[in-house]
């Protein structure tokens, strides 16, 4: 029900892609979250459906990584224990919210004479805003969230395998876990030196590509205007 123009997704997942690369800690969803909010007049759904895409992104690749560790009996890398941690909070905080809200707003209001408590009423009406916000954004669209999950991620595998191959560096799932890992961390390892350049050379490409099409836009408008 949001209408984002495909290239405004495109640009964002682009640019936002290459500074988690080179940022540690995800940091280029906050363009992500910029871009969004911008577009939609409304930064606080622009956070909803950024923790929303991390959830799936999480859970595909928890599952994907826990499974060749174990297969492979490796030791549980970081990325894969960050995951795990983060899957679970959020699926603890999912199914207990409601239960908890009552809880505390019954609690809140009760106590509500200090201003501690009323600042505290307000940030639960805030999360609970948030919650049944995000509840209606998932609600009827989780295979479809499931299916464009798995599709953008072997997507990006192939094009690490691709690169890889390109460049001629070995490269096998053992390895893309130790390369999402090191992203995360903002290692600047060799593979993903030629990830950032790759990235680079696909952000120059889309925008000239943007800045052609406008080009023909203009001069498509003026020859109707003459």
């Amino acid at each position: 029900e949001y209408k984002i123009k495909v290239k405004r997704l495109v640009g964002a997942y682009l640019f936002s892609s290459m500074t988690n690369t080179i940022m540690p800690l995800k940091i280029g969803e906050l363009y992500k979250i910029y871009l969004y909010g911008y577009e939609l007049k409304d930064y606080k759904k622009s956070l909803e459906a950024v923790l929303i895409d991390k959830f799936f992104d999480a859970v595909f690749l928890l599952i994907v990584f826990m499974v060749i560790e174990i297969i492979k009996k490796q030791t549980i890398s970081f990325i894969t224990i960050v995951l795990f941690i983060f899957v679970f909070l959020a699926v603890i905080t999912y199914i207990s919210f409601e239960k908890t809200y009552r809880f505390l707003n019954k609690y809140l209001i009760i106590n509500k004479k200090t201003k501690i408590s009323n600042k505290c009423l307000k940030l639960l009406e805030e999360c609970k805003e948030i919650f049944f916000s995000i509840k209606t954004m998932i609600k009827d669209r989780e295979i479809l969230i499931i299916v464009l999950t798995v599709f953008s991620w072997i997507s990006e595998i192939c094009f690490v395998f691709i690169l890889c191959k390109a460049i001629n560096i070995k490269i096998n799932l053992l390895n893309f876990i130790t390369y999402i890992n090191d992203s995360f961390l903002g290692i600047q390892n060799g593979l993903i030196h030629y990830y950032i350049y790759a990235t680079f050379l696909v952000c120059i490409m889309y925008i000239f590509i943007v800045i052609i099409k406008k080009i023909w836009n203009k001069r498509k408008n003026r020859r109707k205007i003459g």
